[in-house]
């Protein structure tokens, strides 16, 4: 399933306070900064980035408003920057060990997360256009693939993988 925006960028917010997030408070005469919880997430910059939502912290999906899911096998938010009707699956097949990976992000997730457009209020969101995605609790790098990937001549996808920062130390893989 993916997930689109109207314009803005995304966000992933712990299923525990999501009905915390207020949305867009939005009108003519405010500038973007005072636009509610909306304001907030427009200010990240590059990638993703992280704010605060009551005691936790939910993850922005920024610089580009693209329709974007989660493959589960990979840790992996895909979002599309170009083409339609990509079947993700594809990506668990693609060879991605040559990829680049930037830091973009550092981020403590306490369970459960919803994502979807963060212009809504969370009691406005519905499973039509959010994505519940299931992550144990820990702190995790988001990593940015460097520059786009493009499985075929019509698709462009940006990629953010999703690593616990504390695998190593339990003998994990953190792949």
């Amino acid at each position: 399933m993916w997930v689109e925006t109207q314009g803005g960028p995304l966000i992933l917010v712990p299923e525990s306070v999501l009905l915390l997030w207020k949305g867009s408070s939005y009108s003519e005469a405010d500038k973007v900064e005072e636009w509610g919880d909306y304001g907030r997430a427009c200010g990240v910059g590059g990638h993703a980035g992280v704010i605060s939502v009551g005691t936790t912290e939910a993850l922005v999906l920024a610089e580009e408003p693209a329709a974007t899911s989660y493959v589960e096998p990979l840790g992996m938010l895909v979002r599309l920057l170009a083409g339609f009707d990509f079947d993700i699956r594809i990506l668990e097949q693609m060879d991605l060990a040559e990829t680049i990976w930037d830091p973009v992000a550092e981020w403590k997730v306490d369970g459960a997360l919803i994502l979807f457009d963060p212009v809504l209020s969370g009691s406005d969101v519905s499973r039509q256009d959010s994505l519940r995605i299931s992550l144990r609790e820990g702190r995790i790098i988001v990593e940015a693939a460097r520059g786009e990937v493009e499985p075929d001549d019509d698709t462009a996808l940006q990629l953010l993988r999703l690593r616990y920062l504390d695998c190593r130390a339990r003998g994990e893989g953190c792949g």
